[in-house]
């Protein structure tokens, strides 16, 4: 397509039907026994609350309760393309949707194929620079409300779509809920390259969902990074469709130790993998990997995609010369228009960003390849000790054999393990951890937990797990 190459013309309303003019792309509901084209999609009924958003236009803010089935897809595609104002919230998350509701004022909710009024029209319009709302928990896990343009995230989409060379005989699946914008992102580049979507709502923890991928001859998967284990295990056991031809991994950084096994696999049943590097705020999606180079640069995220500049700067916000490390930045047609934080917010016109700290550190090489390093603003000050939580989260994961998250208060870093078995204060592994990060084991404090509480993006959800330590601590290094 004409639209995929090059640098997109941007337009607000209409934005899919402009870009897809033959409407080639499908989507498939693997439970029913047809395909509804995009034109299907987006020429849907008007009755009830659908003709009164559609009316309201801008003066209305629906929040989108979205998971990954086909009418949950077709509801953001078909107001995205209206240019009605939304909210992306995952369709399992109810407390967001009412923090939405009182911090955003949005005047209906959009679940299970229908819509529910909340409010009546909004007094003042949402700006075009704010069209497409997106909630991001960063590194803090507290919400932030991201604001895209329909342009800005059409624009990397299809930014996304020509570096991956997607094609109309493509092939993606739901591996994600749109309400993520990795997820977003993977749905609208397969819809901008005119490729079929499946619209599969099985967890990637079933069998069901390999079988149906299977069938259905699925050539594009795109996985969350915490996926990666249970990613090499579908390669190693031949789980993989026939047809596949790219895996991507984004939402996080792959395990290290999985980065050559992943390659190995994916190139042994003939496809390629894309490390994707990304954030809301940038749009989202920033760099990717290519898979002929990084076999040769481990590590490395690629290069910018299609209209993205990156550069690393000092702590004074100077430019650093090739291989130095420092901070993240990116400049692009793509980034967001700011954060809302209170309904008015969303009558703004886009604030002037003109390099998005991306809070990263890393670095970049001469070619504009980038590695990533972890956050820069995971450093704390823990009783006069400097702390790095990847380093700790790290060599957790390292001495117990298990997944790790890190907590931190003035006097205590909290290690959180996701792990069913006791771990006592006295265990060697403890004096081993303290001693690996340089610290007094009276200032770590050891928590057990079957289960990190996450996202559906695989990133460890904070807040919730801050609130699940206070009351499901089995063992711990006695406090000072």
């Amino acid at each position: 397509m004409s639209q995929i190459d090059g640098t997109p013309s941007l337009r607000s309303a209409g934005e899919i039907r402009s870009r897809c003019p033959r409407h080639r792309s499908a989507f498939v509901a693997p439970s029913a026994d047809r395909a509804w084209t995009l034109g299907d999609l987006l020429q849907g009924p008007r009755e009830g609350e659908w003709h009164q958003v559609l009316d309201d236009g801008a003066r209305a803010l629906v929040i989108c309760r979205a998971g990954r089935s086909l009418d949950e897809v077709s509801a953001v595609l078909r107001l995205l393309d209206a240019a009605v104002p939304m909210v992306l919230v995952d369709s399992l998350n109810a407390r967001q949707s009412e923090d939405v509701i009182e911090t955003l004022g949005a005047t209906h909710v959009f679940e299970r194929g229908a819509f529910h009024r909340r409010h009546g029209r909004r007094a003042t319009s949402v700006h075009r620079d704010r069209m497409v709302t997106l909630p991001t928990a960063g590194s803090s896990g507290h919400p932030k409300y991201v604001a895209l343009s329909a342009e800005s995230v059409m624009g990397n989409a299809a930014a996304v779509a020509a570096n991956l060379g997607l094609r109309d005989d493509d092939v993606g699946v739901t591996t994600l809920s749109p309400a993520y914008s990795y997820g977003l992102s993977n749905v609208l580049a397969h819809t901008l390259a005119g490729a079929t979507m499946l619209c599969v709502d099985h967890s990637i923890a079933s069998r069901r969902f390999w079988e149906t991928i299977r069938d259905e001859g699925a050539t594009s998967l795109a996985f969350a990074a915490s996926s990666a284990p249970l990613v090499v295990t579908a390669l190693r056991r031949s789980m993989m469709p026939r047809t596949l031809r790219r895996i991507m991994f984004a939402g996080g950084a792959v395990d290290r130790s999985l980065v050559p096994e992943l390659y190995r696999e994916t190139a042994r049943v003939g496809a390629s993998l894309h490390v994707m590097y990304g954030q809301t705020e940038a749009g989202p999606r920033i760099a990717i990997s290519s898979p002929d180079t990084e076999p040769k640069h481990w590590g490395t995220v690629g290069t910018g995609i299609h209209g993205v500049r990156t550069r690393v700067v000092d702590s004074a916000g100077a430019e650093q010369q090739a291989g130095k490390e420092g901070r993240i930045q990116v400049a692009s047609p793509y980034i967001m228009a700011g954060y809302s934080q209170r309904a008015s917010d969303l009558a703004s016109p886009r604030d002037q960003i003109d390099w998005l700290d991306t809070g990263d550190r890393g670095r970049q090489d001469a070619t504009g390849r980038m590695w990533i390093s972890g956050r820069a603003d995971e450093i704390r000050k823990v009783s006069g000790y400097r702390i790095d939580l990847r380093d700790v989260r790290e060599q957790a994961a390292t001495v117990f054999r298990c997944s790790a998250a890190a907590l931190t208060g003035p006097h205590l870093v909290t290690v959180c393990l996701e792990t069913a078995d006791r771990i006592s204060s006295d265990q060697p592994q403890v004096t081993e951890l303290a001693e690996r990060l340089n610290l007094p084991a009276e200032l770590i404090r050891i928590v057990t937990i079957p289960k990190l509480p996450r996202g559906a993006s695989g990133k460890v959800d904070h807040v919730a797990l801050a609130e699940r330590t206070g009351s499901a601590v089995i063992e711990t290094v006695e406090e000072e």
